[in-house]
């Protein structure tokens, strides 16, 4: 018994200093039931309530940020921007009734604390698209502004704010206010490009330049363009539409007069992954699915890699390399493509697609970690 006894108040006291050990430097009442949260690479825990996001800083015994403006936020309705410190927030997006009821966005510093942009208090009533441009630190707002004459209020505009200053760069609209014939939807299709000397708008009535002033530039019939990418001289511009069945992707290439340098677009089967120009020609990863097993795991659902000749569009290689399963990591080396594949395995292929190593290396599935060295 007194054994007994003796190892039960060891055990009592062991207890009791891991737990005067644990004590926490800091807590913290959040006044809300949590639901989600999120460790940022700057080290501050986002946490999301029932009220909104809240930040924390271990360093600090009170919060960072508490945004209760927008009420609840889905996972759908947070995104952390890669390499930044910023959250932007939506509210209304996702709704069936997005495109008639008002649509909210903003902008957190999630280390500093502040709320960079808000759409309320620049009177934006419907938000289409809110993107963050880097390293050029700018904002991209398109939608309807509650702001001006009647007609103005009614006609869509982008705006573009620096993040810095937190200040209005300068803004236009997409079409002239009170326009007198057909109506034409000019709504934003997909991320806009941000250039040195001049803005490209995706719409739904084809591309729009507008320099930074908001002057007009030029305007192009390609339609439902939903990301684009320009070479490092600008002069030379690539643009992704989705097909309308949402499986494949046709690639488009301009000049930056707004003219198309290739005879066709170039139609790649899946959603372009990855895009590199190269001296060679044009590196081009897109993923396949079914529509069926949503598993990156499925047999049917794979990536292709294609090299496509940067004059003309064309595929310069026969065959194009068995990938049996989803490129995860991709990386352009002097002699060829590196490509890790999610469901395991690294293999690599030459600019004139042909295979380098005799068998692919093996490796467990979900590669975490792929890193070129010196």
């Amino acid at each position: 018994m007194k054994a007994i006894n003796l190892f039960l108040l060891l055990l009592f006291v062991q207890i009791s200093f891991a737990q005067k050990a644990e004590q926490p430097n800091n807590s913290y009442d959040l006044g809300a039931t949590i639901n989600e949260m999120t460790l940022t690479v700057g080290g501050v825990l986002v946490v999301a309530t029932n009220d909104g996001l809240v930040g924390i800083n271990p360093e600090t015994s009170t919060p960072t940020f508490t945004f209760n403006n927008f009420g609840k936020l889905t996972p759908e309705e947070t995104i952390f921007v890669e390499e930044s410190p910023y959250i932007i927030v939506s509210q209304g997006a996702n709704s069936k009734f997005a495109g008639i009821a008002k649509t909210k966005r903003a902008v957190i510093n999630y280390i500093t604390g502040k709320v960079i942009f808000n759409s309320d208090d620049d009177s934006w009533n419907q938000v289409y698209t809110c993107d963050v441009f880097l390293p050029d630190n700018k904002l991209v707002v398109s939608g309807i502004q509650k702001v001006g004459t009647k007609a103005e209020k009614m006609t869509p505009k982008i705006a573009v704010y620096d993040l810095s200053s937190q200040k209005l760069d300068y803004s236009f609209f997409l079409d002239k206010p009170g326009r007198v014939g057909i109506a034409k939807d000019f709504s934003v299709t997909g991320l806009p490009l941000l250039l040195n000397d001049f803005l490209i708008i995706p719409t739904a009535q084809g591309l729009i330049a507008k320099s930074h002033k908001g002057e007009d530039l030029w305007t192009n019939k390609i339609k439902g363009v939903t990301w684009m990418v320009s070479d490092p001289t600008e002069k030379e511009i690539y643009g992704f539409e989705t097909t309308t069945n949402g499986k494949n992707t046709r690639i488009h290439k301009i000049g930056a007069d707004g003219k198309e340098l290739w005879q066709d677009d170039r139609k790649v089967k899946g959603i372009v992954s990855n895009f590199e120009i190269l001296p060679q020609g044009i590196a081009v990863v897109s993923n396949k699915s079914d529509g069926g097993d949503k598993s990156v795991f499925s047999q049917n659902n794979e990536s292709e890699i294609a090299f496509l000749s940067a004059s003309s569009g064309e595929d310069l290689w026969e065959k194009a390399p068995k990938t049996k399963g989803y490129v995860q990591h991709f990386y352009v080396q002097e002699d060829g493509i590196l490509f890790g594949i999610q469901q395991g395995g690294i293999n690599k292929i030459s600019f004139e697609g042909e295979t380098l190593f005799k068998k692919p290396l093996k490796t467990d599935e979900n590669i975490m970690v792929m890193a070129n060295s010196p």
